[in-house]
C-alpha cells in the first residue's frame, strides 16, 4: 500500500480478514527488532502503477487461497 502499518493494526486487520479472534501478547522489543517498516512505492507509481487492493482485501484473499490449497 505504501502506507505505514503498525504491528497492532496488522494483527487487527488479519483477524478481521480471517474472521478469527486471537489474544495479542505483548513483549519487550528484542535487540535489532524493526520498529517501523514501510515499502516506498514512489518508483513504481512514477511508472503508472497504483495499488489496486487494500491491505485488508489482500490479506483476506491470501488467507482464502491458503485455506483452499491447504493439504489435510
Amino acid at each position: 500500500t505504501g502506507k505505514e502499518t503498525t504491528v497492532n493494526e496488522l494483527a487487527r486487520t488479519l483477524m478481521k480478514a480471517t474472521g478469527r479472534e486471537v489474544p495479542i501478547q505483548y513483549a519487550e522489543a528484542r535487540p535489532g527488532e524493526l520498529l517501523r517498516s514501510c515499502l516506498d512505492t514512489s518508483a513504481l507509481q512514477s511508472r503508472g502503477w497504483q495499488p489496486a487492493t487494500s491491505l485488508e482485501r489482500g490479506l483476506e484473499l491470501t488467507y482464502k487461497h491458503i485455506e483452499r490449497n491447504r493439504k489435510p
